[in-house]
């Protein structure tokens, strides 16, 4: 990936604290580019509740603001980009394997959800995204989830 900026300059949709957007387009290229074996597809947990699709997914070590969660159709995608600044310290460790920088994972969703009333929280190394049901059949062509 070129040295720009990742961040989109439009407003952020978090509350509080100014926190910029991925730029949805730099991610997916540069996921693209990626070998698949430098990809890491967390473990994810599923559960249909009353009102409710519950995704748990564990991705330790990474910011809120640099996870991409969109839905597009039927389809969840989580996507992320965790860049470790290099240090010092890095050359004289005997051993190191916290070295995941890619993760991304798709999710099928069934086809009565509807995404545009998703939510998704990251506590503690689990993403939690949460999305709401529908009686009818919902055709969303595409949702941007933001991660709080």
């Amino acid at each position: 990936m070129k040295n720009t900026i990742l961040y989109e300059s439009a407003c952020s949709i978090y509350p509080g604290e100014y926190t910029p957007l991925l730029n949805e387009e730099e991610v997916l290229t540069e996921l693209n580019q990626l070998q698949s074996n430098n990809v890491i597809l967390p473990p994810v947990n599923i559960s249909d509740e009353s009102d409710i699709f519950k995704i748990e997914l564990a991705i330790p070590g990474v910011k809120r603001e640099d996870f991409l969660v969109y839905a597009n159709e039927n389809v969840l995608s989580v996507s992320a980009i965790h860049k470790v600044a290099e240090s010092a310290t890095l050359n004289e460790m005997k051993m190191h394997e916290f070295d995941n920088q890619y993760f991304d994972r798709h999710v099928i969703l069934p086809s009565n959800v509807d995404p545009e009333f998703s939510i998704a929280e990251y506590i503690s190394g689990i993403l939690y995204i949460f999305i709401s049901k529908s009686n009818a059949l919902v055709n969303t062509l595409r949702t941007r989830i933001p991660v709080y």
